[in-house]
């Protein structure tokens, strides 16, 4: 059979995804090894490696969404979103934080990937099991920003400066959030998950502990808030034993 054709078979039937099956937890594991390789490089390595490898994460990242656009949701007959995720965000702020170096897309990076897509490895909203694209790219996405965040703090020594983690969150992430509100006001999309929770039937989410809209979105905040913090924690007894005021 050619290969077209089978595409075009896992598109008009999909394997169904199930939460914690032996797919999901291989992946889950490939991405913690992927991980662990990416901080090891860095650490081990010539730093002309690292700047090959950060050139292709950063191909890879900033691919994500032509992919979804140019052939994912077109073969699956849905609508093509923009990249209006929290996580969509933060495969630009990485590709751009491992193309220039910038402290603060590493910054935002780091709080947004570990911090967002962390929920969606553990509770993915998808309905598509192995080997449908939409599962490849989907992990791909959200298992590679959580590799380059961590990466790019503990590989490549760009962790959050001091104070950082307030302006991420009192400032960009208020952004975000305020951007993904108008946005799905004006296009009656669900980015976010700030209009209702996830309901693709493939699973339950974290978002049905939180209570109904929109009590679960200043859930979201206060929990948003306590990641970043612990997020942060590790970082500030870096930074103290380094006598650094960053």
């Amino acid at each position: 059979m050619p290969q077209s054709r089978k595409i075009d078979e896992l598109f008009q039937n999909p394997p169904p995804f199930r939460f914690y099956d032996t797919q999901h937890l291989v992946t889950l594991a490939l991405g913690v090894l992927f991980t662990v390789w990416l901080v090891f490089s860095a650490k081990r390595f010539p730093r002309k490696l690292t700047d090959w490898q950060a050139r292709i994460m950063a191909v890879v990242l900033f691919s994500i969404y032509p992919l979804n656009l140019l052939w994912i949701y077109p073969n699956m007959g849905a609508a093509t979103p923009l990249p209006m995720h929290l996580c969509g965000w933060s495969a630009i702020t990485g590709g751009i934080a491992l193309l220039t170096r910038r402290r603060i897309f590493a910054e935002l990076t780091y709080f947004w990937a570990l911090a967002g897509a962390t929920n969606a490895l553990i509770t993915p909203d998808l309905g598509e099991g192995f080997p449908h694209p939409r599962f490849i790219v989907f992990f791909v996405h959200h298992a590679g920003v959580i590799a380059v965040a961590i990466w790019l703090s503990a590989g490549m020594g760009l962790y959050p400066r001091k104070g950082s983690v307030w302006k991420i969150f009192l400032v960009w992430t208020q952004v975000y959030l305020v951007t993904a509100l108008l946005v799905n006001g004006l296009t009656g999309h669900n980015y976010g998950f700030l209009r209702h929770k996830p309901d693709d039937g493939s699973g339950g989410s974290m978002l049905d502990f939180l209570g109904p809209w929109p009590v679960y979105i200043i859930w979201m905040e206060l929990i948003c808030l306590v990641f970043f913090l612990l997020l942060d924690l590790p970082w500030r007894f870096v930074r103290r034993k380094k006598g650094r005021n960053e």
